[in-house]
C-alpha cells in the first residue's frame, strides 16, 4: 500500500481514536482492517477525521505508519497528480462514526504472544483450532449472553451480522455467514470458532453492550508435519482439555506463526506430543498419520456431475418404486452406469466415517443403509432416530444417530441425482407385491437401462412417461398389464372383509360388503366419491377402535412410512390413535404426510414423529378397514362439480342408508345403489336434482330431503352462506383462508366476548399454566404478539424447547409463545363458539 490513497475513519469522541482507527482503500471501497490479521495503534498524531491519509511505511504487520496529506507539502505536486489519476470519479462514502466499534469487533485488537496463557474452546483439526487468551472479558461475554434471557427474534437476518443464537439450549454469540436454506442459516460462533447450521427460529437479536465486547478467539495450527482428523478419541482427548490453562508457543516474527503452533500444560509437556505418544486402545486405528497420508480412509469423491435434469431420450435407471405417481430415476453415465453409482459405496470398505453430531433439518450429510453409504436429506429427528430422504435413489428411510457421518463440501454441493416421475397408462393398475418386485429387479444386482420418452411441450410431462427397454424398446407398462391381468383372473370375492396385510404398500383391495347390509354414510362430494361404513360392522369393533384411539399407546414404534401403507397416526386435530392410510408426502414441507383415516372419512396431514407402525390387535388382519369407497349407479354422466348435488349428498352426512348392488357384478363398489330406510332411491332423487329447471319445479315436491343426524368428529355443515359477508382472518397458502362472519350482530357479540375475556385475564386471580402441565391439545388462554386482541384462545399443538407452538381458534393462525404467556381457559369461555371456515 505505499503511496497509495486512503482514508481513515475513526470516532473522534473517543480520547484513544487514533488506537481503533478504519483504513479504507478508495479505488476498491475495500477496508485494510479486513486483511491485516494484526494492528497496532499509530503514532499518536491528530489526523482529521475522514482526512485523505498516505500510507508512508510498512514495517510488518505489527507496525503501520500513516501520515496526513497536509503534512506532506513537499509533496504537493507529485500528491495532487497522484490524487487525479487515483481519486477521479470516485466517491468517497463518509461511513457513520459509530459504525466503527461495531466493525472492529470482529478483530482481534491484541494479537496473542508468545509463551501466553490461552484455553482450548474448539477442536476441528490439526489445522484448525480455536484458543482463547486468559481473560475475565471473554468470560463475561460467554456468561452475560448464556444467562440474557431476551428473546427477540431477528427479524431480517443479513450476512455478516452478530447476533444470539440458541444451539442446545444455550445462548451464543454468533457471526451470519451463509444462507444454507429458506430457514436455514450457517454461522459462526464468535467465541468458539466452531460453525453450525441452524433454523432461523433461533437466531435472535444482539444487545449492543454485548457487541460492543471484542472478540478474543483465535485459530491456530499445529507445529510439524503431523495431520490429526476428528473422531471421537480425539474429540474426547481434546474436550477434557478445555478447562486446563495452557501455553502458547509460536515464532512471532513469522507472520504465520499461528498457523505453526504449540500447545504446552504446566510441566512444559506439548499436548499434541502426549496425545501422539499415549497407548491407544488395541482395537482402534492409528489416528495420526504425516501430510502425506489421510488419517481417514475417505469416501471417494464423485466426479463432478453437471447434467442430472431429465429430457426426452435420455438413458435412465429406475432407482427407487413408492407408487405409479412416485417413480425415481437417475441419468446414466456412459449409457451403461447409472449417474448415482459414484455416490452409493460399500459400508465395508469405509473405516472411521466421523459421526455427525446433532444434524439440523434439510441438512445434507451421509448415512449407512443396507450395508451401504448414501447421500441424505435430514427431514426429522424424534429421539435418536432421523428420518431421512437418499437424495441419489429417491427413498424415505430412518436411521440412528450413530449411523449419520459427516460429508464433505464437494460432495453435499452436487444436486440430488434422483428425478421423481409418474408413468402413463397405469392409472388403473394395483400395486401388488409382484408389481413392487417387477421394480425392484429393474434396479438391484444389475440396473436395466431404460430409454425415457415424454412430451416436453407439455408442462407437466414427467407426470406421465414411457420406460421403455434400451436392449429390445419393449414398454414396461406392457408387462405391467400382464401382471394385472395375470393376477385379476386368480381374484376371489369374499364376503370377509380381511384381505389386506398391514404392511402393503399397495392399493386397497375392495372387500364385499354384503348386498342390502346397512351402512352409514360418511362423506360424499360427487357420485363417484361417497364413503360408507358398515353398521353392524362397525358396531362389533367400535370398542377396539375407541379404546386405541384414547390409550397411551406408549409402545408404538415410529417409522418410515411409504405410499398406501397402513400405519397408526396420532391426529392433534382429533385428538387421539387412529388407523390411516398413507397418501404422500405434503408438497410443501416433506417432513409431513397426507393422511387419509381407515374408519372415518377424514384426511389430515400428520407429522413423521406421529406416525407409527400398526399393531398386530389393531392390524386389518385382525380389525378390517370399516370406511369403504363406492359410486351411485347410472349417474356417470353427472357432472361432479353440481353444487345441488354437492348439497345433498353434504345433507345425508350421518344417515343410516341400505347399500344394494348386482352380485354378479366384479366391480360391485363401482355401481351402487343407496335407499334409505322408507325405500327411496338416493340414486332416483339425484338423477331429479340434475334434470333441467321445468322438470325439476314439478319433481321438487317429491324430493324427501334426508334427516341430519349427528356423527361422531364429523364437521357439521357450515353458518356461512354464499353472498355473505366475510372477514379474512388469517391468510396461509390458497388452500388454506381462515375467514370469520362479518355481520353487525356477529361483530358485536364478537366484541363483547373479547371484552369478558380481556376483564377476566386483568383480575388478580388468574393462575399461570405450569409449563409441566401443559400438554399437546390442552386449550388454553395466551399472550398474542400476533392478533389484535392480546388475550386469545389457543390449542397447544407442539414444544419446541421453552416454547410451544399454539393454534390460534378464534383466529386460524400459529404462533410461538413462551410458557409465561399461556394462561388456563375456564370452561365458561372454552364453550363460546367463534366459528371460522
Amino acid at each position: 500500500y505505499s503511496c497509495e490513497v486512503l482514508s481513515i475513519v475513526y470516532n473522534e469522541k473517543n480520547i484513544n481514536n487514533l488506537e481503533n482507527v478504519l483504513l479504507k482503500e478508495l479505488k476498491s471501497d475495500c477496508y485494510i482492517n479486513d486483511k491485516v490479521l494484526k494492528l497496532l495503534p499509530a503514532e499518536e498524531m491528530s489526523i482529521k477525521n475522514h482526512e485523505h491519509c498516505i500510507l508512508t511505511h510498512f514495517e510488518n504487520f505489527d507496525c503501520l505508519y500513516v501520515s496526513s496529506k497536509a503534512l506532506e507539502e513537499e509533496n504537493a505536486s507529485f500528491l495532487k497528480t497522484l490524487m487525479e489519476s487515483k481519486v477521479e470519479n470516485l466517491k468517497m462514502k463518509i461511513e457513520d462514526p459509530t459504525k466503527v466499534l461495531e466493525v472492529t469487533n470482529n478483530i482481534n485488537s491484541h494479537p496473542l504472544k508468545n509463551g501466553e496463557t490461552v484455553y482450548l474452546r474448539y477442536f476441528h483439526d490439526s489445522t484448525s483450532i480455536f484458543v482463547s487468551r486468559e481473560s475475565e472479558e471473554y468470560d463475561s461475554a460467554v456468561e452475560k449472553t448464556a444467562y440474557d434471557t431476551s428473546k427477540q427474534k431477528k427479524s431480517k437476518i443479513e450476512i455478516g451480522d452478530i447476533v444470539k443464537v440458541m444451539f442446545d439450549g444455550v445462548l451464543f454469540r454468533a457471526k451470519i455467514l451463509k444462507k444454507e436454506d429458506k430457514h436455514l442459516f450457517r454461522i459462526s460462533f464468535i467465541d468458539y470458532g466452531n460453525e453450525e447450521i441452524v433454523l432461523d427460529d433461533e437466531i435472535f437479536e444482539l444487545s449492543d453492550e454485548l457487541k460492543k465486547i471484542p472478540v478474543s478467539i483465535f485459530e491456530i495450527g499445529v507445529k510439524g508435519s503431523l495431520k490429526i482428523e476428528k473422531t471421537e478419541i480425539v474429540d474426547k482427548y481434546f474436550k477434557n482439555l478445555e478447562n486446563e490453562p495452557l501455553y502458547i508457543e509460536f515464532d512471532e516474527e513469522n507472520p504465520n506463526g499461528l498457523k505453526e503452533a504449540d500447545l504446552k500444560r504446566k510441566n512444559n509437556i506439548s499436548i499434541f506430543d502426549e496425545f501422539i505418544d499415549k497407548p491407544l486402545n488395541n482395537k482402534e486405528e492409528p489416528v495420526l498419520k504425516s501430510w502425506n497420508e489421510t488419517m481417514l480412509i475417505n469416501l471417494p469423491e464423485p466426479e463432478s456431475v453437471t447434467n442430472i435434469e431429465l429430457k426426452n431420450g435420455d438413458i435412465v435407471f429406475c432407482c427407487n418404486f413408492e407408487d405409479f405417481n412416485h417413480i425415481y430415476l437417475c441419468k446414466s453415465s456412459k449409457n451403461t452406469i447409472p449417474q448415482n453409482n459414484n455416490f452409493i459405496i460399500d459400508a465395508s470398505k469405509i473405516k472411521d466415517i466421523t459421526i455427525k453430531k446433532n444434524p439440523k433439518r434439510g441438512e445434507i450429510l451421509k448415512v449407512k443403509y443396507e450395508e451401504k453409504i448414501f447421500r441424505a436429506k435430514v427431514l426429522d429427528a424424534f429421539g435418536k432416530m432421523y428420518t431421512v430422504f437418499l437424495i441419489d435413489i429417491g427413498k424415505n428411510i430412518s436411521v440412528s444417530a450413530d449411523e449419520v457421518f459427516e460429508i464433505s463440501n464437494e460432495s453435499k454441493n452436487v444436486p440430488g441425482l434422483a428425478q421423481k416421475v409418474g408413468l402413463k397408462g397405469a392409472k388403473d393398475l394395483k400395486i401388488t407385491k409382484t408389481v413392487k418386485d417387477y421394480f425392484h429387479n429393474l434396479w438391484f444386482n444389475v440396473p436395466v437401462p431404460l430409454i425415457l420418452m415424454c412430451d416436453e411441450d407439455n408442462f407437466n410431462c414427467f407426470n406421465e412417461v414411457n420406460l421403455k427397454r434400451l436392449n429390445n424398446e419393449h414398454d414396461i407398462i406392457d408387462d405391467l398389464l400382464n401382471i394385472c391381468n395375470t393376477l385379476s383372473n386368480d381374484n376371489i370375492n369374499q364376503l370377509k372383509p380381511i384381505v389386506q396385510n398391514s404392511k402393503s404398500n399397495g392399493s386397497s383391495v375392495h372387500w364385499r360388503i354384503p348386498s342390502g347390509e346397512h351402512v352409514e354414510f360418511l362423506f360424499g362430494n360427487n357420485v363417484e366419491n361417497i364413503h360408507v361404513r358398515p353398521i353392524k360392522l362397525y358396531e362389533d369393533y367400535k370398542n377396539i377402535l375407541n379404546e386405541f384411539k384414547n390409550g397411551k399407546n406408549d409402545h408404538l414404534k415410529t417409522i418410515c412410512p411409504k405410499t398406501n401403507e397402513n400405519v397408526a397416526v396420532y391426529s392433534m386435530k382429533y385428538n387421539g390413535f387412529y388407523r390411516a392410510k398413507i397418501i404422500g408426502p405434503c408438497s410443501d414441507d416433506t417432513s409431513m404426510f397426507r393422511c387419509s383415516f381407515s374408519d372415518y372419512s377424514f384426511i389430515d396431514s400428520i407429522s413423521l414423529k406421529h406416525i407409527f407402525e400398526l399393531p398386530i390387535s389393531e392390524s386389518v388382519n385382525t380389525v378390517p378397514i370399516l370406511c369403504q369407497r363406492v359410486s351411485l349407479a347410472g349417474l356417470t354422466k353427472i357432472n361432479n362439480n353440481n353444487s345441488r348435488v354437492i348439497s345433498y349428498l353434504g345433507q345425508l352426512v350421518g344417515n343410516t342408508l341400505i347399500l344394494e348392488y348386482d352380485k354378479k357384478a366384479e366391480r360391485w363398489y363401482k355401481q351402487v345403489i343407496l335407499k334409505d330406510l322408507k325405500n327411496l332411491s338416493i340414486n332416483e332423487e339425484i338423477q331429479k336434482l340434475c334434470q333441467p329447471m321445468s322438470q325439476q319445479r314439478r319433481l321438487e315436491r317429491k324430493i324427501v330431503i334426508p334427516e341430519k343426524k349427528e356423527n361422531e368428529l364429523v364437521k357439521p355443515i357450515h353458518p356461512i352462506k354464499s353472498g355473505s359477508t366475510v372477514y379474512i382472518t388469517h391468510f396461509e397458502n390458497f388452500n388454506s383462508i381462515f375467514i370469520r362472519d362479518a355481520s353487525h350482530e356477529f361483530i358485536e357479540s364478537f366484541n363483547k366476548f373479547n371484552k369478558q375475556m380481556i376483564k377476566y385475564y386483568k383480575s388478580a386471580c388468574v393462575n399461570r399454566s405450569s409449563n409441566k402441565l401443559l400438554n399437546i391439545g390442552d386449550k388454553v388462554c395466551v399472550i398474542s404478539t400476533l392478533n389484535p386482541i392480546m388475550y386469545c384462545r389457543a390449542q397447544i399443538k407442539d414444544k419446541i424447547n421453552d416454547e410451544f407452538r399454539v393454534f390460534c381458534i378464534d383466529y386460524g393462525n400459529e404462533e410461538l409463545v413462551c410458557a409465561e404467556d399461556i394462561f388456563e381457559l375456564p370452561k365458561e369461555l372454552e364453550k363460546v363458539c367463534f366459528i371460522f371456515v
